[in-house]
């Protein structure tokens, strides 16, 4: 799960990179038609001179392709920041289920040093059994030549 986790973390970064790739590129490409727009008022001449139908289609082309990638900057904008708030959370699951693991690993140290324990309290009373025993039959054995010297 963890593995997953990584993974789809990885995914998530690389897809978030890309984003902000593409909004650079397109803040630059807006940067630039800005520039060369600054540089063809600057070098046309001083003087009102009707501009001819084509450059008015021009213009308006240019106009539109800026206003679309205006859209598609806020477009990225808007999934980046979705996959920086995604990539947080996935984050802070992954830190919570490290957390349970961790807590699990030490619940199972805890319980296999207690069945350690009851293993040797086994062992122990398993042998003091034995000895018991041993010197319960000592003791049969011990009743039952009194009793025969008694009958003798």
């Amino acid at each position: 799960l963890e593995v997953a986790k990584g993974q789809e973390i990885t995914k998530l970064q690389s897809a978030l990179q890309e984003m902000q790739e593409k909004l650079e590129q397109a803040h630059a490409a807006i940067i630039n038609e800005k520039e060369a727009a600054k540089l063809a008022i600057e070098q046309a001449p001083p003087k009102i001179v009707e501009v001819p139908v084509v450059d008015n289609a021009k213009v308006e082309l240019l106009t539109s392709q800026n206003e679309e990638l205006e859209t598609e900057l806020g477009t990225f904008r808007t999934k980046a920041e979705d996959l920086e708030k995604k990539l947080f959370e996935i984050q802070k699951q992954s830190d919570e289920l490290s957390r349970e693991a961790q807590e699990r690993d030490s619940k199972i140290n805890e319980l296999q040093e207690m069945i350690a324990r009851l293993e040797t309290n086994l062992s122990n009373m398993e042998s003091e059994n034995h000895v018991l025993r041993q010197q319960s039959l000592l003791a049969s054995a011990d009743d039952d030549n009194k009793t025969k010297q008694i009958e003798r």
